[in-house]
């Protein structure tokens, strides 16, 4: 899957930075908890892409994730494949996450992410009619489907490169299953990528350091 970017937007090279995104998918669970906590301990921003209906269940832990200065975007209410449903069912997944948010933080996200990275440019159009920016990513982790620490690692290793916005998961729900492998790796995986130079930064931080805005 590759980073979805809009119509005047070019790419920029970043000669001076080795950039890199966490991105976390399908939360707030109590898995977030414990993300947040190695996150804290590195002093690293990351993009959270939350489920409406998890908002709800779990405002306590979008408070955190919007204290600790991390940045929330919407990832629809329930996780349908927003292709498999009609353009009012879309934008009723987006409003309705978008005001459970607010009621939460008293602010709304300006990022949305597809579930399963399904989009084309039909939905891609509603969803900046109704003022977000679409983000996929380049690095999949397929954390939801690795068993072992060493694989989910390796794999992360393998595709990582600058300027890269890597895919894992904080929910437990939606097909992603537990999260063990994931927040047992992510120390690791940290650690490799900040000796291999990488600097942290959030999808707002990545599109201004990466991306150029030019008028077409």
């Amino acid at each position: 899957m590759s980073l979805f970017i809009e119509r005047g937007v070019l790419p920029l090279a970043n000669i001076q930075q080795k950039l890199i995104a966490l991105t976390f998918d399908d939360g707030p669970s109590l898995y977030t908890n414990q993300i947040l906590d190695i996150l804290d301990g590195y002093t690293i921003k990351a993009t959270f892409f939350v489920v409406g209906e998890a908002v709800k269940k779990y405002p306590e832990i979008i408070r955190r994730i919007k204290k600790e200065n991390h940045v929330i975007g919407n990832h629809t209410w329930n996780h349908p494949s927003i292709l498999e449903i009609s353009s009012v069912e879309l934008s009723d997944q987006i409003v309705k996450t978008n005001e459970a948010i607010k009621e939460v933080l008293n602010e709304e996200p300006i990022l949305f992410r597809a579930p399963y990275g399904s989009i084309d440019n039909e939905s891609f159009q509603l969803i900046r009619s109704l003022g977000l920016t679409s983000v996929l990513w380049n690095v999949d982790s397929l954390d939801w489907s690795i068993n072992e620490s060493s694989a989910l690692e390796k794999r992360i290793k393998k595709d990582t490169v600058s300027d890269s916005i890597i895919l894992l998961h904080d929910g437990n729900q939606y097909g992603s299953g537990p999260r063990d492998v994931t927040v047992k790796s992510l120390p690791q995986i940290i650690d490799y990528l900040i000796k291999e130079g990488y600097t942290f930064v959030t999808i707002p931080e990545f599109h201004q350091h990466c991306f150029k805005i030019e008028k077409w």
